[in-house]
């Protein structure tokens, strides 16, 4: 379950973060990368790692909440059973108490 948290915030951050960058790529060219200072590949790429990213972190989202869904139907189920078995243990003392049940079952 942890895993799933540190896969999660890593896309969403990484996804937000060439987000960013695109936009300052996009607004502000440079002339680095030994490209024309109107390239937009910079912006284009970061965009790409941007929709990638966004995509798994969706992917990680869907995941986790499908985990989180199965935990509580298994402890719901659980406690369901629980409240049963304590049911029937109920109905037991009170038909031994009334006399229906004896003790002394030979």
């Amino acid at each position: 379950m942890e895993s799933f948290l540190r896969l999660y915030g890593f896309c969403r951050n990484i996804s937000f973060v060439a987000f960013v960058v695109a936009l300052i790529f996009l607004f502000y060219p440079s002339a680095s990368f030994g490209l024309p200072a109107n390239s937009p590949v910079p912006a284009l790429a970061a965009l790409l790692i941007s929709l990638v990213m966004f995509h798994r972190y969706l992917k990680f989202l869907r995941l986790y909440s499908f985990e989180v869904f199965r935990l509580m139907r298994s402890l719901h189920l659980l406690r369901a059973a629980d409240l049963r078995a304590a049911e029937v243990c109920q109905k037991t003392r009170e038909r031994r108490s009334s006399g229906v049940i004896s003790g002394n079952a030979a």
